[in-house]
């Protein structure tokens, strides 16, 4: 491969995995509105569905739920493994950690690549944003 045509090949390597990673931290934004417990206690998720059940139709919100991209769903799997086993900072929630991660990848004999870890600080910068949003 000549050097224009390996420039060319890094760069809509680089544009796949940047729509990848935005993707996902797109549907864990998602994830997490969808997740958040409303003033009775149940989560929005939940109030949806009820309103589902009792019409018949589904609401556009939960038509309007983002999908995951494909092929990353074993991705979103580690990372609501890590997103479950989070510690607290004292006053809240702590970010997942690279420490976190990488003893994560020790115990699981998993290496993330480049574009993975990037993935899973996003899906964490998604969480924190929609815990800001409970303030």
């Amino acid at each position: 491969m000549g050097h224009q045509a390996d420039q060319q090949f890094r760069r809509r390597s680089a544009k796949f995995y940047q729509e990848l990673i935005e993707g996902f931290a797109a549907y864990a934004a998602d994830q997490f509105e969808l997740a958040a417990k409303q003033s009775d206690g149940a989560t929005l998720r939940e109030h949806l569905e009820a309103i589902e059940r009792n019409t018949g139709r589904p609401p556009k919100r939960l038509l309007g739920a983002l999908e995951l991209p494909d092929g990353v769903g074993p991705l979103w799997a580690d990372f609501m493994h890590l997103h479950s086993r989070r510690g607290s900072s004292g006053f809240g929630s702590a970010r997942i950690t690279d420490h976190d991660i990488e003893a994560w990848q020790r115990l699981h004999s998993v290496t993330l690549s480049g574009w993975e870890l990037e993935a899973l600080y996003k899906a964490d910068d998604a969480y924190f944003a929609s815990q800001a949003k409970k303030s």
